[in-house]
């Protein structure tokens, strides 16, 4: 049998920006969460490294040479920060600067507060484009970008209440350092309350303060990586190609399993689907069909399934209530289920269970008592339930 590839964690997290209380994750004032330094092998700087490149506090006197006259707090459409250049808030406690390590960060006194995590880019510029995307560029290629194009005239605001915001010219907000906008790029992270909207804004994936992770349409939940009940939780788009739920702790308590594709992202997209994708822009994993593995808690629904990492077989649950497990379009195995609303869970407690509609077992097998068990469909043709030590607990070929 084939092993199965486990998350690869991190040493820390990217602070590519900070946290907020769930009331207020829209349009905020100041947090005080702490940066941290991420591993030395991350392409691109953390706030924290930022930081520490210029040995004088923020302000004028580190940032002495600023662009032509523009409004207190404002960086106009057409406008841009070159290396050393800033913008700070009227009421004077915020500034935002475009430092000589390429990084477009947003400070508190000496304390960062958000960044581009565009470090280790000597020369770097930020353009507030005219067709209203924010822009950090290092010569013609873009490092990061606020994804707010087709709103012309759109400007960025750095507020009174320590919040970046891009608005329309009719002042609509577009973007704040809270809300990513469609996607959310290797090396950034969500954390509490900062959220990534699709375009059209029918859709939110939000951090919850309670550690779970959830997609939202309006106030009604479509998805969650079932991770709530750890508080101070983050989720990072790793460069490996993985997205991670990590706890306060640094634990991995939920994972995409798209390791192994560096420059993978994830979008939030405008018909309610999640999908990571490749540097290719093939689909790796969306919340309709994960990558290789059901982790403990993990359900699917009628029309989801499970994909081998090679993608020859896939399970699914049908929407006539049977399970089946295929190869390319030959059935291989199926748990012989039918009805309406049928859907299977891989439990807690390690034993993997078709439910009825109404909440009847149809089907199970019979792996109780493993808990935090994972249900993986490998690339041999096996689907396997393991152990959180690894063992076999069950096997679709013995």
């Amino acid at each position: 049998m084939t092993s199965i590839k486990r998350v690869a964690t991190v040493a820390g997290v990217a602070a590519a920006a900070t946290s907020l209380s769930i009331a207020a994750w829209a349009m905020t004032g100041d947090s005080h969460s702490t940066t941290k330094n991420v591993s030395a092998s991350r392409p691109q700087s953390s706030v924290a490294n930022a930081a520490d490149t210029s040995a004088t506090a923020p302000g004028e006197q580190a940032f002495a040479a600023t662009s032509a006259k523009r409004a207190p707090g404002v960086l106009k459409a057409g406008q841009i920060l070159k290396a050393g250049q800033y913008v700070r808030s009227p009421n004077k406690k915020y500034l935002l600067a475009q430092q000589t390590d390429g990084n477009l960060v947003l400070y508190r006194g000496k304390k960062a507060l958000w960044s581009s995590v565009t470090g280790q880019h000597s020369g770097a510029f930020t353009a507030m484009q005219k067709d209203g995307n924010l822009v950090v560029y290092k010569g013609k290629k873009a490092l990061w970008y606020s994804n707010t194009a087709r709103n012309p005239g759109a400007f960025l605001a750095v507020q009174n209440d320590g919040n970046l915001v891009i608005y329309s010219k009719a002042k609509k907000a577009l973007w704040t350092r809270n809300i990513s906008i469609e996607s959310l790029q290797p090396g950034y992270s969500l954390k509490t309350g900062q959220a990534v909207k699709s375009r059209n804004g029918r859709y939110t994936l939000l951090q919850q303060n309670d550690g779970n992770l959830v997609l939202y349409q309006g106030k009604k939940a479509l998805w969650n990586t079932t991770t709530a009940r750890h508080p101070g939780s983050y989720t990072l788009m790793q460069a490996d190609g993985n997205l991670v739920v990590y706890s306060k702790a640094n634990k991995p308590l939920w994972y995409s399993n798209t390791a192994g594709h560096p420059g993978a992202f994830l979008a939030v997209q405008n018909d309610g689907n999640l999908v990571i994708y490749g540097k290719n822009n093939k689909a790796l994993w969306s919340r309709h069909l994960y990558n290789g593995i059901l982790g403990s808690g993990q359900s699917l629904r009628a029309g989801e399934g499970v994909r081998s990492p090679n993608g020859a077989y896939s399970l699914f649950q049908q929407t006539d209530g049977n399970l089946v497990l295929y190869k390319g379009k030959e059935a291989l195995w199926s748990t012989n289920t039918h009805g309406s609303g049928v859907y299977s869970v891989m439990q807690t407690d390690g034993n993997w269970v078709v439910y009825s509609a109404a909440g009847k077992p149809l089907w199970y097998s019979n792996t109780a008592n493993n808990a935090g068990a994972s249900l993986a469909v490998q690339d041999d043709g096996n689907m396997v339930i393991y152990a959180t030590d690894h063992h076999v607990v069950w096997a679709f070929k013995k």
